[in-house]
């Protein structure tokens, strides 16, 4: 058996080719939209990807199967419950599949999602026995996959009480020794807590995954329930668009360099203006009403998070040779109308003499100075299990993904200090509120990491300010 990894850092998302050198025939298990790199090591092993096996409909990524599949022409293989409207062949549980010696027999392991399938792979030329298990979200490293991203409380609970089923009676039962290849791995969104190894064995989860050792359904409904990730806003399009099938990538239009009058030509007709550039230099000077969100491993997820997805985009960049990894993130988003980007970078705007908006920054002294004068709010936007974990005290809570929806609520009677861990969320944030209509804006440099490490006391496990005392 032949099996080698992908994995994306920002989406935490992991992808896998898997084959069986005596026939040359290989299959791709959930792969992302950019499929080149399964096609270039399959031609490298001597492989022929004849198969795309999806575990389930993907809420965090674009899919890349039709891609791939219109790339290599293989077949599609997926659940018949994720009603697919792409070319694709339906399976169901107990069946299976052959690839020389490789034999992947399918186990329904519905929970996060309704239509959720997994692969137990065994290769006939060792043993009868099964060897591997592509998990998708089923179980993950160190946890499982989040249930509650297809609808209200309710059903949230109701897919966690067929999610623990599934897990005692489809995955616990499993050999120890077989290996545990999931979709989502440390970084992804569809889980908390996963662990930073990105691949496992049934047996060392079942002795230590607390997924797998809750002791009935309300049990588990509660721990996998809690303190999950805020969901970013471009999930909500993406069952839909891998359910019908994502445009071809090379039907795409290529981003063009822009001059600075072509930029503000696009900007003024509805064009959305993404600078990729580091929280540090987009302080210090951008284009006024664009969006900071600096071009690391979750560019793609923040953009998805805050900025529309109807609307043109146009990059400024730090280097014009940025635009293929910031490219690959937001198609991976879904982020298909990328006009261009501007030449040159920021300096050909700064030459220009048109207008250039700040944000402030405050170091960690500074801020604590005005925090105890009374002359600032405080935003955190983090997630609540940073929160909780220790925040500066009578702090606002929003997490950075839910600020979009949550912008009534973020009070105006003082300037306004946004912090998170670092000073990349807060960078996102500000930016938004910037575009917003919202002034006096602080960032604090180096985040709440750098608050705590000037000495500055935290409070640990406060339930956060109540918004309606703040307005009050």
């Amino acid at each position: 058996m032949f099996l080698h990894q992908f994995f994306v850092r920002g989406l935490g998302h992991a992808s896998y080719l898997v084959g069986d050198a005596d026939s040359g025939l290989a299959a791709v298990v959930d792969p992302r939209r950019d499929v080149d790199a399964y096609i270039d090591l399959a031609r490298a092993e001597g492989l022929r990807i004849t198969e795309i096996l999806e575990t389930h409909v993907h809420n965090d990524y674009v899919s890349g199967a039709e891609e791939l599949r219109q790339r290599t022409g293989a077949t599609v293989r997926a659940a018949a419950t994720a009603t697919l409207a792409r070319p694709h062949e339906a399976i169901g549980d107990g069946d299976e599949l052959h690839l020389g010696s490789l034999r992947f027999r399918v186990l329904a392991t519905p929970g996060h999602t309704p239509d959720h399938v997994s692969f137990a792979v065994a290769d006939l030329s060792r043993s009868d026995d099964d060897w591997v298990l592509f998990a998708g979200g089923a179980l993950l490293v160190g946890t499982a996959a989040r249930p509650d991203l297809l609808g209200g409380p309710e059903e949230a609970a109701r897919a966690a009480a067929v999610e623990f089923a599934t897990l005692r009676d489809r995955i616990a039962p499993l050999p120890d020794w077989v290996e545990l290849y999931p979709t989502h791995g440390a970084g992804s969104l569809c889980g908390s807590g996963i662990g930073g190894k990105r691949w496992s064995t049934i047996g060392y989860e079942r002795r230590h995954n607390p997924a797998l050792l809750q002791p009935d359904a309300e049990a588990f409904r509660r721990f996998i329930l809690t303190d999950q990730p805020t969901v970013p806003a471009y999930w909500r399009r993406m069952r839909a668009l891998n359910q019908a099938g994502a445009a071809p990538l090379a039907g795409l239009a290529e981003p063009r360099p822009m001059t600075v009058e072509a930029v503000e030509h696009a900007a003024g007709h509805d064009a959305i203006v993404v600078d990729a550039r580091d929280p540090e230099v987009f302080a210090a000077g951008h284009i006024p009403g664009s969006f900071g969100i600096g071009l690391r491993d979750t560019f793609g997820t923040w953009v998805g998070s805050v900025v529309p997805a109807d609307r043109g985009l146009i990059l400024v960049l730090t280097h014009d040779d940025d635009v293929t990894p910031a490219l690959a993130q937001l198609r991976r988003a879904g982020y298909d109308r990328v006009a261009g980007y501007l030449a040159g970078g920021f300096g050909t705007w700064r030459a220009s003499g048109n207008a250039i908006a700040r944000l402030e920054t405050r170091t960690a002294d500074e801020l604590a100075d005005q925090i105890a004068a009374g002359a600032v709010r405080v935003l955190d936007v983090r997630e609540a299990s940073e929160w909780r974990a220790g925040h500066i005290a009578g702090a606002i809570h929003i997490p950075g993904g839910a600020l979009p929806r949550r912008l009534n609520d973020v009070p105006d009677d003082r300037p306004l200090a946004v912090v998170c861990a670092g000073g990349y969320r807060s960078t996102v944030a500000a930016s938004l509120l910037e575009r917003a209509g919202r002034h006096r804006l602080i960032n604090l440099i180096g985040g709440v990491t750098a608050y705590e490490a000037a000495g500055h006391p935290l409070v640990v496990g406060e339930t956060p300010t109540q918004l309606k005392e703040i307005h009050a």
